[in-house]
């Protein structure tokens, strides 16, 4: 566990990516963060970003489209504000992973896959450093967001509606933000091809939340995919 020291940190905010910093700034209004709490974001999303870009860019654009989800379910402002800030770090758990075997060209080994998967279990420094409210939360868009609705995801094996309400949502996000974009082993999937694919796999997502996702996928798509490139 790295802890941070956020007072000795303020001065050392480094983003690279402007439109970063916006979508974070975007993010985090409203969900009722304290400075030192979006200090410790902005710290986890340079340290992701300097691991890998693409890896932060892609959890950015999650944190957005489950932020316009929750809108189009209805949400309060304040709880779609934190959803969608609490999905941004949902990948942070990567930065445990050698990049040489995310940035693989080829498919994974089974090894390789074992390596990869326990990134959901990687909780580097953050989710106790927040208030009571935001604690819990943020541990279950890391943990859970691999976890399908049939039980078959990882790393916990969780069905139904065991699967809290932030991983569901943050689960389809992921899926679908992750087939759209180019992988060093494949290019990405336009629109209705990765309807197609989620359609293929509907042992993984909450079937009330997939079809209002289906619903809302043009609006969010185009809303947010292409931001942060």
């Amino acid at each position: 566990m790295i802890a941070i020291q956020t007072a000795e940190l303020a001065d050392r905010i480094f983003v690279a990516d402007g439109n970063c910093a916006e979508a974070l700034a975007y993010l985090a209004d409203g969900a009722g963060l304290s400075r030192s709490e979006r200090l410790i974001m902005l710290v986890m999303l340079d340290a992701l970003n300097v691991f890998s870009g693409a890896t932060m860019k892609h959890s950015l654009r999650v944190g957005l489209q489950v932020r316009a989800f929750c809108n189009a379910l209805g949400y309060s402002a304040r709880d779609a504000a934190r959803f969608g800030l609490y999905a941004c770090l949902h990948d942070s758990g990567k930065m445990g992973v050698p990049i040489t075997m995310l940035e693989k060209p080829g498919k994974f080994t089974a090894e390789e896959r074992d390596v990869v998967e326990t990134h959901v279990q990687r909780e580097f420094l953050f989710p106790e450093q927040f208030s009571s409210c935001h604690r819990d939360p943020f541990r279950h868009a890391l943990r859970f967001h691999h976890e399908n609705y049939d039980g078959t995801g990882y790393p916990d094996g969780l069905a139904g509606n065991d699967i809290p309400e932030i991983a569901q949502i943050t689960r389809l996000c992921d899926f679908f933000d992750a087939v759209r974009q180019d992988r060093p082993y494949r290019r990405g999937l336009s629109l209705p091809g990765a309807i197609a694919l989620m359609q293929q796999s509907p042992g993984a997502f909450n079937p009330q939340l997939f079809k209002a996702f289906l619903r809302d996928i043009r609006s969010i798509d185009s809303y947010h995919l292409r931001a942060l490139h």
